[in-house]
């Protein structure tokens, strides 16, 4: 048995480091989710302090709001970073 929350769920990436300083606590943003055909509002919950730095990256936790239970999780997301996507 799994147990998951589906009204509010989180999207985890890594960013550049390169990025990164254009980024914000509580930032909105939009992220594309498989199977939907319009990008879907996310709000930057955790930056990282700690870079990884093999990638040369900083993991980043958006929250995304589904309180009528349309998304589904486990799907894959993208999120523009203005001119690259991260999946």
């Amino acid at each position: 048995m799994k147990v998951v929350q589906l009204d509010r769920l989180r999207a985890i990436f890594s960013v550049p480091l390169s990025r990164i300083n254009t980024l914000v606590k509580g930032q909105q943003v939009q992220v594309y989710v498989s199977g939907k055909q319009t990008p879907v509002d996310a709000t930057i919950e955790i930056i990282s302090p700690v870079a990884d730095a093999e990638s040369g990256s900083v993991r980043v936790t958006l929250r995304i709001e589904n309180p009528k239970g349309d998304l589904l999780s486990g799907v894959i997301c993208r999120w523009d970073l203005g001119g690259s996507f991260r999946d």
